[in-house]
């Protein structure tokens, strides 16, 4: 940082503008009964010269501002703490704090939210780099989306959270931890569960975890559950799985074996979008196939074949988008089928079907079935 040092030199200058002499006032010839003249005030010369220092600038002073009729934030660029005060919910900051955060010259920081604050709204915090971050006990609802983008090492909830939203603890967050005292949530093995472990709301998706086993007594895989979740190659079900939430393995580009239990009866739109499966058997129960349930027409998932129960009923929009998807084996009669739920398929894909439903997939003599080839099959299709 550069400084201004004034220097300042008194220079006595003569009557007539000549160089300058030395610095004491001329002398005067004293006539009687004559007031000498008063002497001409010395010049000041100032010299300003710019004079290099290591000294850093000034931090800037705390910034406080609204985000709502009751809460407000404070960051604080001196220690790198953000802090949100107030009571109620925090909602929807529009990338306050993002924006608030930025002006810092430096990476990850603080945030604290204190003590009063009730309810965290989706995207309320934005895409925030943390160092750590601070729960208050007031905290009773987490909606969904609200730490989707934030990035931090540990999450801890609160004893007192009894509602955690879909996705709402999705984002960059390497280990989760529910306060023992909650009566709500546990966490086992760094994983997120309700409290009685039939529900698991939450793998943490930047986890190092290469495989992971669903424990037993787990019914439903929630939505989000394992999003993003890169480093996720394998997965195994438990007997008792009934159904996998919207989005829940999305994102996972190296989930290449999964095996669905018998007892599955319901799949979530988007369940296993962009993933790196190349073969899925849905088992006898699950009655539809959701929309863009391997990600949307445009995308590319590595999807080459896929074996379909008899109990299917439904196929929807974009359902089975797969540009490499080279064949799909039902095992039952003709589904119901939505206009748009092969987009993208490859042309030559070949659909087998069950040689004794021959009449019900054979109804106009052409060979084809939504515009694929049909051929039949002797036994079971999904072996």
């Amino acid at each position: 940082m550069k400084k201004l040092i004034a220097c300042t030199l008194l220079i006595a200058l003569p009557l007539f503008g000549m160089a300058c002499t030395a610095l004491t006032a001329p002398q005067l010839t004293q006539v009687p009964g004559v007031t000498p003249p008063t002497p001409p005030a010395t010049p000041v010369c100032t010299l300003i010269k710019l004079v290099e220092t290591d000294s850093p600038p000034p931090a800037p002073s705390p910034v406080c501002e609204s985000l709502g009729d009751y809460t407000s934030y404070t960051f604080d660029y001196a220690t790198g703490v953000l802090a949100v005060s107030g009571v109620g919910e925090m909602t929807d900051t529009g990338g306050t704090l993002e924006a608030a955060a930025q002006l810092g010259e430096f990476g990850s920081f603080a945030l604290v939210i204190e003590e009063g604050i009730t309810g965290i709204h989706g995207w309320a915090l934005g895409s925030l780099d943390l160092a750590s971050i601070q729960l208050p006990s007031s905290l009773r609802r987490i909606e969904s989306g609200a730490f989707w983008g934030v990035s931090v090492d540990t999450l801890v909830i609160p004893k007192n959270v009894s509602y955690i939203g879909a996705g709402a603890l999705n984002g960059g967050i390497k280990a989760i931890w529910a306060d023992s005292g909650n009566a709500h949530y546990v966490t086992v093995d760094g994983v997120l569960f309700t409290k009685d472990r039939a529900s698991l709301i939450t793998h943490p998706s930047l986890s190092n975890c290469f495989s992971y086993a669903v424990p037993q007594g787990v019914r439903t895989v929630e939505a989000y559950a394992f999003s993003d979740c890169k480093n996720l190659e394998s997965i195994v079900f438990p007997d008792g799985l009934q159904e996998i939430g919207a989005w829940a393995f999305s994102g996972c580009e190296n989930l290449r074996c999964v095996s669905l239990p018998s007892g599955l009866l319901r799949i979530g739109e988007n369940a296993f979008a962009f993933c790196g499966l190349c073969e899925l058997v849905i088992p006898e129960g699950v009655r539809e196939l959701p929309f863009e349930m391997f990600g949307w027409a445009g995308s590319e998932p590595d999807l080459e074949r896929i074996v379909l129960p008899a109990t299917l009923q439904d196929i929807q929009n974009f359902a089975l988008s797969c540009p490499k998807l080279k064949e799909i084996v039902f095992c039952g009669r003709p589904p119901c089928v939505f206009r748009d739920a092969f987009k993208g398929c490859p042309s030559d894909m070949v659909i087998f079907y069950p040689a004794q439903y021959e009449a019900d997939w054979l109804t106009d003599g052409s060979g084809t079935w939504c515009g694929f080839v049909l051929q039949a099959y002797d036994g079971n299709g999904g072996n």
